[in-house]
């Protein structure tokens, strides 16, 4: 409950938990898509097999929604975050080559008794963990993180070298000595049986295939469809300007 204090700013809307032998998921919601409690989190599929937290939200939840749908999936909300359970439990780690958008997740698996961890390719959601011989945490935030560990981490010096010349700490490493952050576009799968925690990447910019086309034309097609997959939402949206040509440009599409 300490933990989730720390981060309620994030999620002000509601807050749950859920544990299991091994096990236990905190969630501090802020509701974007489905703002009734079929939303909540921690949220199970509907055989209670998979359990999430999730931050963040999924672009393409609809067209996702409609995929599952015609593969034989039902759906009680609607919730993005119901999109992404349904999507794991059918396609496992190859879902993250179906989603758009920003998002950090843990999903825990109880029959194989198995942690999935996945962040979006850009890294706009942030996710730290810290692991010992015998334990396994992670938060959105390091204050959240913090809350759970045994005691209080020192300052790495190596991480605070990188930040005197670089002006940031780069990923994976943090400020604090032993806590980490998964890095953009990685995944981390932590079996009970096997305590070897290695993230790794399932996307990366060097290996898209070029694109074929008019630039002028491509460019505006893509800032059609990624604005209005941005706009979808159940209660206002804003748009906050910088006064660049780029923002005024969404601003103007949206």
């Amino acid at each position: 409950d300490i933990a989730i204090d720390r981060i309620s700013h994030r999620g002000p809307d509601s807050r749950g938990t859920w544990q299991d032998n091994n096990i236990y998921l905190g969630h501090s919601r802020l509701s974007i898509l489905d703002l009734s409690p079929l939303g909540h989190q921690p949220m199970s599929d509907r055989q209670g097999r998979f359990w999430i937290t999730f931050n963040g939200e999924i672009y393409n939840y609809l067209e996702l929604r409609q995929e599952l749908i015609n593969l034989g999936h039902s759906f009680v909300s609607q919730s993005d975050t119901e999109v992404l359970l349904a999507a794991y439990s059918q396609w496992g780690e190859s879902c993250l080559e179906k989603l758009r958008g920003m998002f950090a997740f843990g999903i825990w698996d109880r029959d194989r008794k198995n942690l999935f961890l996945a962040r979006d390719r850009c890294g706009e959601k942030p996710l730290y963990y810290w692991q010992d011989e015998d334990s396994f945490y992670f938060a959105s935030e390091l204050k959240g993180l913090i809350a759970l560990l045994p005691k209080l981490p020192e300052l790495s010096p190596e991480a605070i070298d990188l930040y005197l010349h670089y002006q940031y700490v780069p990923e994976p490493l943090t400020p604090l000595a032993g806590v980490l952050k998964l890095p953009a576009a990685n995944c981390l799968t932590i079996e009970l049986d096997n305590w070897q925690i290695q993230p790794k990447p399932y996307w990366s910019l060097s290996r898209i295939e070029p694109i074929e086309g008019n630039p002028q034309q491509l460019i505006r097609e893509q800032l059609d469809d990624a604005i209005e997959l941005t706009l979808r939402s159940d209660v206002p949206v804003g748009i906050a300007l910088s006064g660049g040509i780029d923002s005024a440009a969404i601003a103007t599409l949206a």
